[in-house]
């Protein structure tokens, strides 16, 4: 099945590498614009080109935003630049994620809390 998403916004937090990196090179390619949010300005950059180079010759924006999704002012400023760049956001993946590891009785409120944030 084709489905197209052309004209249409993906934002997708966590989109530097592994699902995220995967899910915006679908989007792209099925004609979707992609911002994509890390905390990791080179692997952001590494990303941003991989996808652009992909559709290179489309309609396509890729978008990359430095942001820490625990940080409800880096959401803001992000979510302005975003909205300037490439419109309307129609396509929301909160994928950015992590956990704490390690024996279950010696997980502490404080990592459950940085799981449950992020």
């Amino acid at each position: 099945m084709d489905i197209r998403l052309d004209g249409k916004t993906a934002l997708i937090t966590g989109g530097s590498e592994g699902l995220g990196l995967a899910m915006a090179h679908k989007f792209s390619q099925a004609g979707a614009n992609v911002a994509l949010l890390a905390r990791d300005p080179n692997k952001l950059e590494n990303a941003k080109e991989e996808i652009t180079s992909s559709v290179k010759g489309t309609q396509v924006r890729v978008e990359a935003f430095c942001c820490d999704v625990t940080d409800v002012n880096q959401i803001q400023e992000v979510w302005k630049a975003n909205s300037l760049l490439l419109g309307q956001v129609d396509i929301l993946v909160n994928n950015a994620g992590a956990h704490a590891t390690g024996p279950f009785l010696e997980t502490t409120d404080e990592m459950w809390k940085a799981d449950l944030d992020l």
